[in-house]
């Protein structure tokens, strides 16, 4: 396990690295559609900023803690949905401003956390596994606004990595929200390539007799929920547990 410090080091890299692109967006930018159906940039942002308070607060237990507020919409997509409305009137400036305070504070409240102790996001996690979580959710939105603008990047290669160690970690929830049953989970090696650096990253376990391999940023999307049938088809795997992980990963809620 990486430490929790290390994982707060990404977490702050992909949080500049959002920042910066917002700092050089244009007004008529926020109302570009992204791949997201019925998401414009401006709702990227707000989803963000949205949900860096709810983080924030469900560390410290505070009003907008995620088991506290999450009660009050009748489904998931309502509660985010409500978030992303929540900017839809701010002026740019507005909005930057906004997006920054709470990146801050969501920072910082993990910041004063050890790593290990349970927090009440979702079904319960540890806080370290929340930070990925956000890290997840900076990278994939992030790579979302790039796109829809026509920009070139997106976040780190660091960032990209923590998204495939999380699809890894999530395996169980991925089969369950697939309703797929598996009687015992082998494990599943993951070789990714940097499309930048041409480095390859081994995730997983050394030993492990299924392998997923192709680009750290494609597996990256797929596992964020930017999945389509030719993204699928770029992996090359070997094992029918690797080909089902394919198909169902997953590293959000």
């Amino acid at each position: 396990m990486i430490p929790h410090r290390q994982r707060l080091d990404v977490l702050r890299r992909e949080v500049q690295l959002f920042q910066d692109t917002c700092a050089e967006l244009g007004y008529h930018d926020l109302g570009v559609e992204t791949r997201c159906p019925g998401w414009t940039v401006r709702d990227q942002v707000a989803h963000l900023a949205d949900t860096d308070e709810v983080a924030a607060d469900t560390v410290r237990e505070g009003p907008r803690a995620f088991a506290r507020v999450v009660h009050e919409f009748p489904t998931p997509e309502a509660f985010t949905r409500a978030g992303c409305d929540r900017g839809k009137d701010m002026t740019l400036a507005e909005l930057r401003e906004w997006s920054v305070a709470a990146s801050q504070s969501c920072v910082a409240a993990l910041s004063d956390c050890i790593g290990t102790e349970r927090v009440r996001w979702g079904f319960g996690m540890q806080a370290t596994h929340l930070v990925m979580g956000r890290i997840m959710e900076y990278w994939t939105h992030h790579s979302d606004i790039r796109t829809a603008l026509g920009t070139s990047g997106s976040g780190s290669v660091e960032g990209a990595i923590c998204v495939a160690e999380l699809s890894l970690y999530s395996v169980r929830y991925a089969l369950a929200k697939a309703r797929v049953t598996v009687e015992r989970w082998p494990d599943v090696r993951l070789i990714l390539v940097d499309e930048d650096s041409g480095r390859v990253h081994s995730l997983g376990k050394s030993d492990a007799s299924e392998l997923v391999s192709g680009s750290l940023q494609s597996w990256a999307l797929l596992a964020a929920g930017r999945r389509n049938p030719l993204l699928e088809r770029s992996f090359d795997f070997e094992g029918e547990y690797a080909r089902l992980f394919i198909q169902i990963a997953r590293a959000y809620l």
